[in-house]
């Protein structure tokens, strides 16, 4: 049997071969500056600094007018590979900001973290960010989560130290790994919790389905997360082009001090073994303690 899937505060049984596409992201209100982590759980026994240099090239290549500033090995002492890149982005009308790039390898696993800062926010709040990159831990740990008061913020396969304040905005993104065909895709999201009755959650969403242009309901439910939480649910048929639909289902668990937000899509014309399949990852969907 696959694992679930781990992301903060929460779990997912996925199918075998679905793979996490996600962009991790970790706020810092006081400066409203965010750090992105992108991981790759394949990465093996490949070399950091020749990685890193690829990615800095196709980033130059890619970035109208991207100009790097330095990039090299980490010189602290480390049982891991290490390197480091900071450019300069333009952003028009005399506007440039700061790229800056952390590059880890661990347990086979190659991990990237990245802020953009302004020239001010860069001068005082870079050792912040820094020293939480360099938390950086790639694995499988146990589920711990942070909050308001900092702490270790655990995913699928790295955790990282989040300080005092700091909030987890991700947005994550697990897809089919079969590239045929339209790819199912799970989006995940944590928003603040509701304090409407289920029954108003549950219209709240239809209601906001309405502008949808060629939407059909197919079905509507109250029920019950594993973990006890209440949940909403409703599926429906969309177009996807001029020819084909594809099916959507926003789950939704009423979890407290946020909700746990599924949106499921996949083709239309699915059979009915696959279809349950799919439907059985929102089921399986439990909120983690926070602590």
């Amino acid at each position: 049997m696959t694992p679930p899937f781990h992301g903060d505060a929460f779990s997912v049984d996925l199918p075998a071969g679905w793979e996490d596409m996600t962009v991790y992201a970790l706020e810092d209100p006081s400066t409203g500056i965010t750090m992105r982590v992108t991981v790759d759980p394949r990465f093996g026994d490949r070399d950091v600094p020749r990685w890193a240099r690829e990615t800095i090239d196709r980033l130059a290549r890619e970035g109208s007018g991207t100009q790097l500033l330095r990039a090299g090995p980490d010189d602290e002492e480390s049982s891991r590979q290490r390197y480091f890149a900071e450019h300069l982005v333009p952003l028009g009308e005399g506007q440039e900001v700061f790229h800056r790039q952390w590059f880890f390898a661990d347990e086979g696993i190659g991990i990237i973290a990245s802020i953009f800062a302004s020239e001010r926010a860069r001068s005082t709040a870079l050792a912040d960010f820094e020293r939480t990159a360099l938390s950086l831990q790639a694995g499988r740990f146990a589920q711990r989560s942070g909050g308001q008061d900092g702490g270790w913020l655990t995913y699928e396969h790295f955790r990282i130290w989040a300080p005092a304040g700091w909030l987890d905005t991700t947005t994550y993104m697990l897809v089919d790994g079969d590239p045929t065909g339209f790819r199912p895709a799970l989006v995940v999201s944590k928003p603040p919790a509701s304090e409407s009755p289920p029954s108003e959650v549950l219209e709240g969403i239809r209601s906001d389905l309405e502008d949808i242009d060629g939407l059909d309901e197919i079905s509507q439910r109250l029920g019950e997360a594993p973990d006890g939480y209440p949940t909403v649910s409703v599926v429906y048929d969309r177009p996807y082009d001029d020819t084909a639909r594809v099916r959507q289902c926003i789950h939704q668990i009423l979890a407290s001090p946020w909700s746990l937000h599924l949106s499921l899509t996949y083709s239309a014309t699915v059979g009915e073994t696959e279809e349950e399949e799919l439907h059985g990852m929102l089921a399986s969907a439990t909120v983690l303690p926070v602590g």
